[in-house]
């Protein structure tokens, strides 16, 4: 987010956070069998991220924060859908 002004970047960020900290706790939800069939699904990355984000506030980078959004998280969606799929829930 490079060019933005601070309160333009915190009001961008907030929401952000917010999904990364939602994503977070609901990998933490899914079963134990569903993370064991998927284990190239970044759940304990996600659980991680949300983690730090409810800890370590201070030490947020909005950029990290950008790039998971944007990035990151449109794989990890598809991937879900994959698996989602695979298990025959489509």
């Amino acid at each position: 987010m490079a060019g933005t002004t601070s309160n333009t970047t915190a009001y961008l960020s907030e929401p952000a956070e917010r999904l990364l900290e939602i994503i977070g706790e609901a990998s933490g939800k899914l079963s134990v069998g569903f993370s064991a069939r998927f284990p190239d699904l970044p759940l304990r990355q996600a659980r991680d991220t949300r983690n730090f984000i409810a800890r370590q506030y201070d030490d947020i980078v909005y950029q990290i924060v950008w790039d998971t959004i944007t990035i990151d998280i449109p794989d990890l969606a598809a991937q879900m859908r994959a698996a989602v799929n695979e298990m025959g829930f489509s």
